[in-house]
């Protein structure tokens, strides 16, 4: 993005959402023109409530914007959508054409949600249900093991998980139920559909048939390798970080939210039954996009207007400061261009500018070294398999994660990588 504004959209379709906010006077709204396929449809001032900005430490909370351009453009047909500065003309953002308004509203039928959806449960069901208490400790694991992927990369997860006090239930979605154990305590062995939260929503079901509230609840998926090292400091930190709700990670993508792949609940929550609240409500949508924005950017909304204070280990701000200060350091060296080469300093200068005007990153994927370098003790497993971004420097994966946790044995990941890989990445 250009000039002296900063912002964000968080939605394209079927409304246009974001923020923005004149850096030079952060008290004048920004005044922007709405382009679809280059016709102008709406001019809107940002200067609606977006407290989520302010509490991240951006100077205002009144740069919001809210577009209704399904109302306006109402065909399925993919279009382009560019925002302009009214004032300076500058175009702020483009999202390319890509943009369908006229969004797919089908939903999971019931049967195919919650325990509804189970197909079978394996493990001492009544003995572990009937041990939970108010002090006790339950992951709620979901999975979901492609053919030929090994169980040991999910079973490491497992005991990791174990070793903190935690009663784990899987809750797995592969097309054949796995042979193999991966040592939960209980395995609810469901189809295939609705995604993690439609698998959560069958954990949560299946505790609150017993009636028991835990004094910690922990949504998370198998969407990692890792952890690299034990999980005792992750949780400590999250005790005593202020938060009613805390995630490894947060990002913008849809507004400010915690990402989905690791949740910790603490008693509150749990005590006030948001989460089943949550679940009555939620829409369960099919496609991904709108899972997304449903699930896992909704679930962040609804707990905030219930008034739960929600923040994460490794918080956005503090992972774009690491990764600005290691392109300076990049940049300051007299002899870059020789060390790094065109190619591999382009996109970094690329990212540089992008987080520097506010254009949000997902951070797992292209600040993987500022997460590793910050304690998270774990990579996503797309970053490997697929590199979105197209990261430069991934063949360093391997190296960093043993300068940041000691020694590792990489073998079964690398074993994932080569059937189920899309790039030529390893772990050396």
């Amino acid at each position: 993005m250009l000039s002296n504004v900063v912002g964000h959209v968080d939605s394209w379709a079927p409304r246009l959402r974001g923020w923005l906010i004149n850096s030079d006077d952060p008290d004048d709204p920004v005044e922007i023109v709405v382009l679809v396929d280059n016709q102008v449809v709406a001019r809107v001032r940002a200067d609606s409530p977006r407290p989520d900005v302010l509490v991240v430490g951006h100077p205002t909370e009144w740069c919001g914007f809210d577009v209704p351009v399904v109302e306006v453009v109402k065909d399925n047909l993919l279009h382009s959508v560019s925002l302009v500065n009214a004032r300076s003309g500058v175009e702020l953002f483009n999202s390319g054409p890509v943009v369908q308004f006229g969004i797919d509203g089908k939903v999971l039928p019931a049967r195919s949600r919650g325990l509804a959806s189970v197909l079978s449960i394996s493990g001492e069901v009544d003995r572990v249900l009937d041990c939970l208490d108010s002090s006790s400790r339950v992951a709620l694991l979901s999975t979901f093991r492609p053919e030929g992927a090994s169980p040991t990369l999910a079973a490491k997860l497992v005991d990791a998980l174990h070793a903190e006090g935690f009663v784990v239930i899987g809750i797995d979605t592969s097309t054949e139920e796995q042979e193999s154990d991966i040592g939960c305590d209980i395995t609810l062995h469901r189809i295939n559909a609705g995604l993690d939260f439609a698998s959560w929503q069958a954990g949560i079901e299946l505790l609150g048939d017993k009636g028991v509230v835990v004094s910690q609840l922990l949504f998370v998926n198998d969407s990692c390798y890792g952890p690299f090292t034990s999980l005792q400091p992750l949780f400590c930190r999250a005790e005593s970080l202020p938060a009613s709700v805390v995630a490894l990670t947060d990002g913008w993508f849809g507004g400010h939210h915690l990402q989905s792949n690791f949740l910790l609940f603490k008693d509150e929550v749990l005590k006030s039954k948001a989460l089943f609240d949550f679940f009555e409500f939620y829409e369960f949508p099919l496609l991904k996009a709108e899972i997304v924005r449903k699930g896992e950017i909704g679930l962040s909304r609804f707990l905030r207007e219930r008034g739960f204070d929600v923040g994460a280990l490794f918080p956005y701000e503090v992972v774009v400061q690491d990764f600005i200060e290691k392109c300076e350091r990049m940049f300051a060296s007299s002899d870059y261009l020789e060390r790094y080469g065109r190619s591999f300093l382009l996109w970094f200068e690329g990212a540089f500018l992008d987080v520097r005007s506010g254009v949000a990153h997902n951070t797992t994927h292209a600040m993987w070294d500022s997460l590793l370098d910050l304690g998270m003790p774990f990579v996503k497993r797309d970053l490997l398999t697929k590199n979105p971004m197209r990261c430069p420097n991934i063949l360093d994966v391997g190296a960093k994660i043993r300068a940041c946790f000691g020694d590792q044995d990489f073998s079964v990941i690398n074993d994932d990588l080569k059937v189920h890989g899309e790039c030529a990445t390893f772990l050396y």
